[in-house]
């Protein structure tokens, strides 16, 4: 008896722990190789340019983060349904895995957002959604060790004033002119 009992609680634990919920993580590798996507995956040194001296904080900030991953969809007049079941599975993945909204942005068609995930002000992840209609929408997942808010304004900051170094972009841009 007792060992039916065990066998069961280990079967049970199983199911609970094996959890088919969705994650933004999930998504991003399950569509990766989708059509209308297009996925890449960057290290922090995107943001490092050899002519730009960083302070500290933005030093701090680039140590913090530890991934980076991009995900697109490229909507046409011929994937409408496509784009909106995909952007409403995306944007219902930040409401129901754990997500807090810290900022939303409605300008020019452009919706916006800035989800974190973590503990208080340690952020272990960020991820921000755009979506315009006539274009696709992007999501961008950044990944580190206890980000805090102000980690995620210094990027935001440094990305304006120093750019993206755009070679670790170069396969992006192709493969989005080779699938138009």
């Amino acid at each position: 008896m007792i060992r039916i009992l065990m066998l069961l609680t280990a079967a049970a634990l199983s199911f609970v722990s094996c959890s088919s919920e969705p994650s933004m993580q999930k998504y991003l590798v399950e569509k990766a190789d989708a059509p209308n996507f297009i996925a890449i995956d960057a290290s922090p040194s995107i943001l490092k340019n050899k002519a730009t001296k960083f302070t500290a904080e933005e030093r701090e900030a680039i140590d913090a983060i530890k991934g980076i991953n991009v995900l697109v969809f490229k909507a046409t007049k011929d994937n409408k349904a496509a784009f909106e079941s995909e952007s409403t599975s995306a944007k219902g993945i930040l409401k129901t895995d754990g997500y807090e909204p810290l900022v939303k942005i409605n300008a020019n068609g452009v919706v916006a957002s800035i989800n974190t995930k973590g503990e208080g002000d340690k952020i272990d992840e960020f991820v921000v959604y755009a979506q315009q209609p006539e274009t696709g929408f992007g999501v961008i997942r950044i990944t580190g060790d206890n980000i805090t808010p102000n980690t995620v304004m210094t990027i935001a900051s440094m990305i304006q004033k120093t750019g993206i170094n755009a070679e670790q972009f170069k396969p992006l841009e192709q493969l989005v002119k080779s699938k138009q």
